[in-house]
């Protein structure tokens, strides 16, 4: 078993689209109603993709909860908090 490439690969895109979101929600850009529903669906994105690859084999849980924690952390790191 090696590192959760797939499930770093599949947070990634949502976490920075939802800072991305985020942002333009900080300018006034972006309803808080529009805001909430695109945080429900990356959030549901994520967690349907980490279910499918948990149900079918693919990976164990530890992989998926440390590949998730590992991208959350690394983006805090890249974006030093400046979400």
């Amino acid at each position: 078993m090696g590192f959760p490439r797939p499930i770093l690969q599949i947070v990634c895109p949502s976490l920075f689209l939802g800072m991305y979101l985020h942002n333009l929600h900080h300018d006034g850009s972006l309803l808080t109603a529009a805001l909430a529903t695109w945080i429900i669906v990356l959030v549901l994105y994520v967690l349907s993709i980490a279910g499918c690859r948990l149900y079918m084999g693919m990976h164990k849980f530890m992989d998926v909860s440390v590949g998730i924690t590992l991208r959350i952390v690394g983006v805090g790191i890249a974006t030093d908090g400046d979400a």
